[in-house]
């Protein structure tokens, strides 16, 4: 007599036994699949044999693990906690709009903060130990739903990456860059331009997470997202999914909406100035932006050989440049100087600002992303005790 082990599905090599040894053989087989009984003269499988666990039918409740039920039983019990804390919300909510003398429907998040505020006034420091009523969601821990089918396993196909939707995200998006790549040869490509879209950026790291959640998006995977995404939207044909990257992005806001631009001023002359201020490190600078000029600079009583490198130099008309205006204004700076970088860092800053009296919107908005009205925090570090200086140690001898 001989058996045919099946696991998964697949055949397995010949055993010859004796039939003394189908009891052995059933105490080998508990977490076998199934036992085939071969027919004695060998024309095929015969009638299925093997030990009752394997032998009795499963219905699909029974195929759900342990582990499973347990997840089930969890996400059930955190419902019923929701549920719970939802009604108390809901119940406090209509004792402090009457408590208020205002309509439910108008207590926002933002009123009962206020509210709060108003009716338990508190002085302690830390936040955390103030009164608080915000909506169960805000402090119970978010638990994702049913991601199981009957037979136990994940609907969704990354699920064991822990972050499904996330590398879902990441994985369409590869999909689609080879997808054009292989649209365009290599020679075809250098031949097509695409101009750069100013006009939105991609959404902010907290922003992005927030679209995962119960995910630990990290933000090394965020930069990660963001390269991936450039990659597509700067691809030649990247148009036809224009639609499907506009989901990720947001509008810029221009800068005139956002900051105060001062009006220019008429000088004895009749020509519109304006006075704009710039600092770097502990350099100040006050620079007078007068249009209508020939591009003389005067920087503390000296013209532009008041630095001697050329590197400095650039960095004060750069602004002038990218605006295509280098001989249409005269300055004048005043500098309290710390040091040729320090102030050449300061005085562009300076004429940046007092360019947006003059230059359209769109102008200023390639100043912005250009980085020159951004005012540069960094500082000379401080000399550590200790140390011989900020960062350098003294010599030590071992002897």
């Amino acid at each position: 007599m001989s058996f045919t082990f099946l696991k998964h599905f697949r055949h397995f090599n010949f055993i010859q036994i004796s039939s003394r040894e189908v009891n052995v053989l059933n105490k080998l087989c508990m977490h076998c699949t199934a036992v085939h009984r071969q027919r004695d003269d060998g024309t095929g499988p015969g009638n299925l044999v093997g030990p009752p666990q394997t032998l009795k039918s499963i219905s699909k409740e029974d195929m759900i693990s342990k582990a499973i039920k347990h997840y089930l039983e969890r996400k059930q019990k955190s419902d019923e906690i929701m549920e719970r804390h939802k009604a108390e919300y809901d119940l406090g909510r209509r004792h402090l709009a009457n408590m208020m003398s205002v309509d439910e429907d108008e207590l926002t998040p933002e009123k009962i903060r206020e509210a709060i505020s108003y009716l338990l006034p508190s002085g302690l420091h830390n936040r955390k130990a103030r009164p608080l009523m915000e909506h169960p969601s805000f402090y119970i821990p978010y638990v994702k739903g049913q991601e199981f089918d009957m037979q136990g396993r994940p609907t969704h196909f990354l699920y064991y990456t822990l972050k499904p939707r996330y590398f879902e995200l990441m994985h369409t998006m590869a999909w689609k860059l080879e997808k054009l790549k292989k649209m365009v040869s290599g020679s075809d490509r250098r031949s097509l331009e695409k101009e750069p879209d100013l006009g939105k950026e991609w959404l902010s790291e907290q922003e992005f997470l927030n679209m995962f959640p119960g995910e630990k998006v990290n933000e090394h995977e965020y930069k990660r997202f963001v390269v991936l995404a450039q990659r597509l939207l700067d691809h030649p044909l990247s148009q036809g999914e224009k639609q499907f990257l506009d989901k990720y992005r947001r509008a810029i806001v221009a800068f005139s909406a956002i900051s105060d631009v001062e009006e220019p001023k008429l000088d004895e002359h009749g020509r519109e100035y304006v006075i704009a201020k710039g600092r770097r490190k502990t350099a100040k600078a006050i620079v007078k932006l007068i249009s209508k000029g020939h591009g003389n600079i005067n920087i503390n009583g000296q013209d532009i050989t008041y630095f001697e490198q050329i590197i400095h130099r650039q960095a004060i008309l750069a602004p002038l440049q990218l605006c295509g205006v280098l001989d249409k204004f005269d300055i004048e700076a005043r500098v309290l100087s710390k040091g040729p970088t320090a102030d050449a860092g300061a005085i562009r800053l300076a004429i940046s600002r007092g360019l947006l009296s003059f230059i359209p919107v769109d102008m200023r908005e390639q100043l912005r992303i250009a980085g020159y009205l951004t005012s540069d925090p960094r500082m000379r570090e401080r000399k550590k005790p200790g140390q011989e200086k900020a960062r350098k140690k003294f010599t030590w001898k071992a002897r």
